[in-house]
């Protein structure tokens, strides 16, 4: 599956501090690397456990690019 926002260019990528592929950025924290997909999984199941309701949630932060 494919990120619906992915990054767009290297100058992004390096802004972001992304120096390998893959890397992961859930809540603004990068996982480079070959992340197990438990851990992922882990990882947002426990973010989606301690996350304010949908109406009070902030947006997402938007990356910038050509898209």
């Amino acid at each position: 599956q494919t990120c619906a926002l992915p990054i767009s260019s290297e100058l992004e990528a390096q802004a972001l501090g992304v120096n390998s592929t893959p890397t992961f950025l859930i809540a603004g924290r990068l996982y480079p690397g070959r992340v197990p997909v438990d851990t992922l999984v882990r990882i947002v199941d426990s973010l989606i456990a301690h996350s304010p309701p949908a109406s009070t949630a902030s947006p997402a932060p938007k990356l910038t690019g050509g898209r």
